[in-house]
């Protein structure tokens, strides 16, 4: 089985990712992954670079972006919960899409330094994208830990609502943390509850063990804080797992039991995987029947002068 992460941040998530993206393909190709993704913190400012280190490492690219999610961006200035959310472009409409919305968080939600979305936003740019209900700090997420049920299948109507049941994944992962493995557990049973399949992923944040310390370090710059005494512990630590990959052979044992929810299945070995892996062992794994994004040649590549001409122009046409 193919294997591919899907939940992954670079240095453009700043402050947080550790991980060089030309290192991360040339990683992911070493260990015969078939595709990697690219999720940053609200931006898709490494989309272009995410694609064209994959392309020269012979693997495809998946672009997305961890979104920050808040009830109302027009109040996204004040102190207002903000949850994370996987997202990830399933065709050239869903690409574009992610661009919107990224653009409409900075322009329209942009409050105490995030890009806020909300649902309407996202209700409008939906078209050919696909929502992981997210990590530990995704609301789906929070309200099962903070124990409210019927709070959290709210939510995930809403993101049936608004992506469509075919494309929203239930998105578990295993890092060591007691309230992971709570929430874990409601997970999969509202997977079970709504027939939908599970997608394993490691929200990576650094490339290989050694480099722990270098998002440790990063996360203390974030918080004005020290390695001493960091008020935000880094993710995964190395006693747990790498963070990054695991050898494909240790992967192939983390096949799902029967209760679990029933894996998608590809019927065409050359197309992509909507599959990502756990960071530590016995995590469901599942591969998926969506051809994820292929750009070719209509990825807009421009210039830095090309690309201000085109926001000057812009401005112009809208006086």
């Amino acid at each position: 089985m193919s294997v591919v992460h899907l939940h992954v941040h670079s240095e453009y998530s700043l402050l947080d990712g550790a991980c060089k993206i030309d290192r991360m393909a040339a990683r992911a190709a070493e260990l015969g992954m078939p595709a990697l993704g690219l999720t940053d913190h609200g931006v898709m400012n490494g989309a272009v670079e995410h694609y064209k280190a994959c392309k020269a490492n012979g693997i495809k690219p998946i672009i997305g972006l961890e979104a920050y999610l808040v009830d109302d961006r027009r109040r996204a200035d004040q102190r207002v919960e903000r949850n994370h959310l996987t997202l990830l472009a399933s065709t050239e409409a869903g690409f574009r899409n992610l661009v919107e919305l990224t653009s409409a968080g900075f322009l329209e939600g942009f409050g105490r330094g995030k890009p806020g979305v909300d649902t309407e936003l996202l209700d409008r740019h939906a078209d050919g994208v696909i929502a992981l209900t997210g990590c530990l700090q995704s609301r789906f997420c929070r309200r099962l830990a903070e124990e409210r049920p019927a709070d959290a299948r709210a939510h995930l109507d809403e993101l049936l609502g608004v992506f469509g049941p075919e494309n929203v994944y239930f998105e578990i992962q295993a890092n060591g943390l007691a309230e992971q493995e709570k929430v874990n557990e409601g997970i999969v049973r509202a997977a079970r509850e709504l027939g939908r399949p599970l997608v394993a992923t490691a929200d990576v944040h650094y490339l290989r063990r050694e480099d722990y310390s270098n998002h440790a370090a990063l996360l203390c710059v974030q918080t004005k804080s020290t390695l001493s005494q960091p008020k935000i512990s880094a993710r995964v630590s190395p006693a747990d797992a790498d963070a990054f990959v695991r050898l494909l052979r240790e992967l192939a044992e983390c096949a799902p039991s029967p209760e679990d929810p029933p894996p998608i299945r590809s019927a065409d070995p050359d197309d992509y995987y909507l599959i990502a892996l756990a960071a530590r062992e016995r995590v469901p794994l599942v591969s998926g029947d969506h051809h994820l994004l292929e750009l070719g040649d209509r990825l807009p590549i421009m210039s830095p002068r090309e690309f201000l001409e085109q926001l000057k122009k812009a401005r112009r046409d809208s006086v």
